[in-house]
């Protein structure tokens, strides 16, 4: 995929992130307010989010793309309460040059209110950036710090398994419990990102120890 097909997926509050390859412990993560392509380049326009240092003129990049889910849908509206009951007649004047007027009838009671309208399902989390090692086997459940797929050809791939750890053996159980049917996942080499492997997540299997990624 080429920089321009990952640049063309931007959208206002993406997050795009920027890596130093020969060191990416340097990096900035900006929010994308707007964009515009003018045909050989884009001019991006972002809000600064953190920074770990600063690059030097000269240096190789990497660019990532963090996608913002989209808001849920309104709930229903709830339904009207029943009319109150109609005031009782007032007495009849009484005969003679004009009677008086019969006293007002007391007024109805209000009706109940209507129930609340269910909440809209939640947007779609945000993107997470994490490390892991990376095994060529597949054998279907990964070793510690490690992911692996369940085919040796990326095209082909229709499992992704990840250790509860990532490289530096920190607990990111939370993080991949957050991934759902409709995500994307996006695999890539940080010492080269010379190829950049796109996959969508049809469902989720959290097997204790490592989750399952069901894609295509």
């Amino acid at each position: 995929m080429s920089i321009n097909d990952v640049l063309s997926l931007l959208k206002e509050d993406d997050l795009l992130y920027i890596y130093d390859k020969s060191d990416v412990t340097t990096y900035y993560i900006l929010r994308v307010n707007s964009y515009t392509d003018n045909g050989t380049y884009y001019t991006i326009s972002v809000d600064y989010v953190v920074y770990s240092d600063t690059f030097t003129d000269g240096d190789t990049l990497i660019i990532g793309v963090g996608i913002v889910g989209d808001d849920g849908t309104s709930g229903s509206s709830g339904t009207s309460g029943s009319s109150g009951t109609s005031g009782s007649s007032g007495t009849s004047g009484s005969s003679g040059t004009s009677g008086s007027s019969g006293s007002s009838g007391t007024s109805g009671t209000d009706g109940t209110s209507g129930t609340d309208g269910t909440s809209g399902v939640d947007g779609r989390a945000g993107g997470h950036n994490l490390r892991y090692n990376f095994s060529d086997g597949t054998a279907g459940f990964p070793t510690n710090t490690y992911l692996e797929y369940n085919t040796a050809t990326p095209p082909t791939v229709t499992e992704i398994v990840a250790d509860y750890h990532d490289r530096n053996n920190t607990d990111v159980s939370a993080v991949l419990g957050e991934v759902s049917s409709g995500d994307r996942i996006i695999v890539f080499d940080e010492a080269t990102a010379s190829e950049v492997h796109y996959y969508s997540v049809d469902s989720v299997s959290d097997n204790i120890t490592y989750y399952s990624f069901f894609v295509s």
